[in-house]
């Protein structure tokens, strides 16, 4: 427990989890192992990003797993809750130091050097596969999507984070930005079928027995 303090001093005591955060963690139920060995690994960021990014990842998932293992917002204790925001803080504070640090390295590697056009849906979603605990899951989310409002921590905001930092870099924030004007995959056949289907309906006879007007006006009663 000691080194966590220790760690915070030699840091500035920038979003480091120190002595007191850590023993409010146990006392809330949590595995006082589990708790240890998160406290241990927080990490800072260095000029290795290779290094850097398993580490954070590993930190990120811990933090994920330990606010599992409370109970549900809505059932929480005074001391579970104070557990939990200290889990959604530090996680928070963790990914905003690495992504003032590592935006654009993110964002290249998701985006093939930005050869590729990636609309906000599929970057967060292939963010969190490449890149676990910086963005939940997909599962994680499902599981919180199925809570009443007042049961969600808001894992949601963990995208606005990496979101945010995309778009506050101007030449990322404009290829985004791109991404989102350019017609969706999936309508990419659409403008041809409308033109087949307008042709067909204009070759269609003027009149025809069997199909009714767009517009019957009622006839004009006369008294």
């Amino acid at each position: 427990m000691g080194s966590a303090t220790e760690r915070a001093s030699a840091n500035g005591g920038r979003g480091i989890v120190v002595e007191p955060e850590v023993s409010s963690l146990v006392a809330s139920g949590l595995p006082e192992s589990s708790v240890s060995s998160w406290a241990a690994i927080q990490p800072h960021v260095t000029d290795d990003f290779g290094r850097d990014l398993d580490r954070y990842i590993s930190y990120w998932e811990q933090t994920y797993r330990l606010l599992s293992a409370l109970p549900v917002k809505s059932s929480r204790s005074d001391v579970e809750r104070a557990a939990a925001q200290t889990l959604l803080t530090a996680g928070r504070e963790s990914r905003e130091r690495f992504l003032n640090a590592y935006t654009h390295q993110l964002y290249d590697s998701l985006t093939a050097q930005r050869s590729r056009f990636v609309r906000v849906d599929r970057l967060v979603a292939a963010a969190a596969d490449a890149f676990p605990g910086l963005v939940p899951s997909a599962a994680r989310l499902a599981t919180e999507s199925n809570l009443k409002q007042g049961e969600k921590d808001g894992l949601e905001i963990d995208q606005g984070i990496f979101l945010s930092h995309v778009l506050a870099e101007p030449d990322l924030g404009v290829h985004l930005c791109h991404a989102m004007l350019l017609p969706r995959a999936e309508t990419g056949d659409l403008p041809q079928s409308f033109r087949l289907r307008a042709s067909s309906i204009l070759a269609r006879p003027a009149s025809s027995a069997r199909e009714k007007p767009f517009f019957s006006p009622r006839p004009t009663r006369v008294f």
